[in-house]
């Protein structure tokens, strides 16, 4: 199994235990930031903080870690859709090109949480504005984390293959 899958099995993990009334409150700041990543595919977060050690302590702000900032938070939703489709494409004979047959709430919880999780980050390129602290980034977490949770239910379950309509 890989790490996307495994990335989006925690998704559906956190998922089935906040419909089911499972606690999705976090205990501490440690549990917290591993709830927000369970909705990041676990291969953008292993490869963003290999990069960002890459580029090592003293370019905290420097373009190198913005672009790779907005490299894997594009990535993020790009790589729900990429296990989404292959996922499909194992009961289907064509890959999900519609939109309205892609995870879009997935996509988007993964956007905006790796968005929230970088930013509490120590290394992360917003630490070169004045105004951020990680009181600041903990809140961001936290309002993230609930507006993920309140919302998931809204949108229902995720698309499934096997409902697929036939050819496309």
């Amino acid at each position: 199994m890989s790490a996307v899958s495994l990335g989006r099995q925690s998704f559906l993990s956190r998922e089935a235990a906040t419909t089911t009334g499972g606690s999705a409150k976090p205990a501490d700041t440690t549990s917290t930031v591993q709830s927000i990543a369970t909705y990041i595919p676990s291969d953008v977060l292993t490869v963003y903080i290999a990069a960002i050690a890459a580029f090592g302590t003293t370019t905290v702000g420097s373009p190198e870690a913005w672009a790779a900032f907005v490299v894997f938070l594009i990535a993020s939703p790009v790589a729900v859709w990429a296990s989404f489709a292959t996922s499909w494409r194992a009961s289907n004979s064509t890959l999900p090109l519609s939109p309205r047959q892609w995870p879009s709430f997935a996509m988007a919880a993964s956007l905006l949480a790796f968005a929230a999780w970088a930013f509490a980050l120590p290394q992360t390129p917003f630490a070169v504005f004045g105004w951020y602290n990680s009181a600041i980034a903990g809140l961001v977490v936290l309002i993230t984390l609930t507006v993920l949770g309140v919302a998931r239910p809204l949108f229902g379950p995720l698309p499934k293959p096997a409902a697929a309509e036939a050819g496309g």
